[in-house]
């Protein structure tokens, strides 16, 4: 007899994606940490009469794009792994008694 999944998941696929979710916010984090130290340059450049002749708007333009374009990269990283965790078939499953594997888990630990 084979262990079948009663419905999805949700506590295994949040575990699966435990130190995705970590990476998540630190790259977020990062890309806000660096994207405000790049606009507070370039307006410091601007108050000390930094102009290189194009329009006033590029370096800040460039600056939101860069940093869009970094987060989007990251979001989708982070989707293209929930959707592999989720397609792999990952997920644990219940037991022939029809119990969790983490269920399980947690009642061994109780017991020891």
């Amino acid at each position: 007899m084979t262990p079948t999944t009663q419905g999805f998941a949700w506590e295994g696929f949040f575990r699966a994606l435990q130190g995705d979710f970590r990476s998540l916010v630190g790259w977020l984090l990062s890309v806000l940490a660096a994207w405000l130290v790049i606009r507070w340059l370039i307006g410091k450049a601007r108050q000390n009469g930094w102009n290189t002749g194009r329009d006033e708007q590029f370096p800040r333009t460039a600056a939101n794009r860069v940093a869009l374009i970094v987060t989007c990269v990251v979001a989708a990283g982070f989707v293209w792994r929930a959707v592999s965790v989720t397609s792999v078939n990952r997920m644990p499953r219940a037991d022939l008694d029809k119990t969790g594997v983490y269920q399980q888990m947690d009642t061994n630990i109780q017991k020891h």
